[in-house]
């Protein structure tokens, strides 16, 4: 009588464990939940914050090195398309002024009129163009075409050391301002969290993991204490070594581990 009350009040401390385990699990996934919100937060409020300095600082250059802005653009997919916006840039090209003074020209004089015929190229403006005097009425025309030499643009997005993603636009000389990027904010906590997972990654020694448990045998209204050693492969599987408190033997095995919602992705 007295090994059924202990076995019906080591159960009850069983069951009374197990809940506060749960429970406690539960209160932890939440807390890890509300932890990463507030952190993806503050990540995208630094990463927001330096690119609103970075623009604020923007010049005139060959290179524009600049910070990208984080934004919801799946929200433009309801308007605009059905397409999923990753990314997107907005930049400002600034032409460059011709100024030429005193350049040779080509003087044409008939009996009815002064042709003065002038062409040129000046950084990646082409001119060609023409003045036409008339002296028996004193009238004069004038004719000129511009063209625009073909641009180059190259755009790299990369992270920086401080683990803020930048943007860097070339484009032939000195042509752009006011550049933007936005990247969406979904993409860019993925991105981010990658990037953490890389720098955290697991070495073998965190893999590598003592256990211990109580179990309960029904049939022989036992208690087994067992504890062990166990090394946790990324792909589910965990092989182990337990042994048993009350026997001598040892116990080899392997065991699968996978999360639902990880079970269910594979199929």
């Amino acid at each position: 009588m007295f090994n059924n009350l202990l076995t019906k009040i080591l159960i009850i401390i069983l069951i009374i464990i197990s809940a506060i385990g749960i429970y406690l699990y539960i209160q932890n996934q939440n807390l890890r939940k509300d932890n990463v919100n507030k952190e993806n937060s503050i990540k995208v409020l630094n990463q927001n914050d330096q690119a609103y300095k970075d623009n604020l600082n923007q010049k005139t250059d060959s290179l524009l090195n600049y910070s990208i802005f984080v934004s919801n653009l799946k929200n433009e997919n309801l308007v605009i398309s059905s397409k999923y916006n990753i990314l997107k840039t907005t930049f400002v090209l600034l032409q460059d002024s011709l100024i030429k003074l005193y350049g040779n020209a080509n003087s044409i004089i008939s009996d009815s009129s002064i042709k003065v015929a002038f062409n040129g190229e000046k950084n990646s403006i082409k001119y060609d163009g023409y003045t036409e005097y008339y002296p028996y009425n004193k009238k004069s025309i004038y004719d000129i075409s511009l063209y625009q030499a073909p641009m180059s643009i190259f755009s790299l997005v990369y992270l920086d050391s401080s683990d803020i993603i930048k943007n860097e636009i070339y484009a032939n000389g000195n042509l752009i301002s006011n550049a933007k990027t936005e990247i969406d904010s979904s993409v860019y906590l993925k991105i981010m969290s990658k990037n953490i997972n890389n720098i955290n990654k697991l070495t073998f020694f965190d893999r590598l993991q003592l256990f211990g448990n109580i179990e309960y045998n029904n049939n022989n209204k036992l208690m087994n204490l067992n504890y062990g050693i166990l090394y946790q492969f990324s792909n589910g599987f965990s092989p182990y070594l337990e042994k048993q408190i009350n026997n001598s033997g040892l116990i080899f095995g392997i065991g699968y581990i996978k999360s639902i919602r990880d079970f269910v992705k594979i199929f």
